[in-house]
Parts: structure tokens; sequence; C-alpha cells
């Protein structure tokens, strides 16, 4: 099943985002993720993680312009 979820994965653009103080969902779950998506044959997957940031990550995501800019200059690969 992970693996399939996986492979889909590899086909869309995504951008994973942690904060590394998390303790319900720790930054190091993410890692492993994202490197599957590129053993999988994603090329359009980035991941940052704030290093001084706990669940409220997800605030400084949708709050700085550099990743509503990152997600607007994305296009899918034809492949």
């Amino acid at each position: 099943m992970l693996k399939q979820w996986v492979a889909n994965l590899a086909t869309v653009i995504a951008f994973a985002f942690a904060g590394a103080k998390d303790k319900f969902v720790p930054a190091e779950r993410s890692q492993p993720m994202v490197g599957a998506i590129r053993d999988a044959g994603g090329r359009q997957v980035e991941l940052k993680v704030h290093p001084n940031e706990w669940q409220a990550a997800s605030q400084i995501v949708v709050s700085r312009d550099a990743y509503v800019d990152w997600m607007f200059k994305q296009q899918r690969s034809a492949s």
C-alpha cells in the first residue's frame, strides 16, 4: 500500500514542511517519505524543516511570499 502511495506522490508536485520541535508529528518522519518519493522518480518534491517551530510551522508556510511564489512557479512535467 505504501509503495503505491509513494509511486502516486512521485507524479505530483509536493512541498512538505515541518517544525523541528513538533513532538506530535516529528520532522524526522517527513525525511524518509520525501526520500522515498524521490527514489520513486519524484523530481518536484521539496522539504523544509523550520528549526524553531512546533506545530505552528503551517502558519509560516501560508504567511510567507516565498512559499506562495514557489507554488505558482511549478509546472507538471510531461512525463
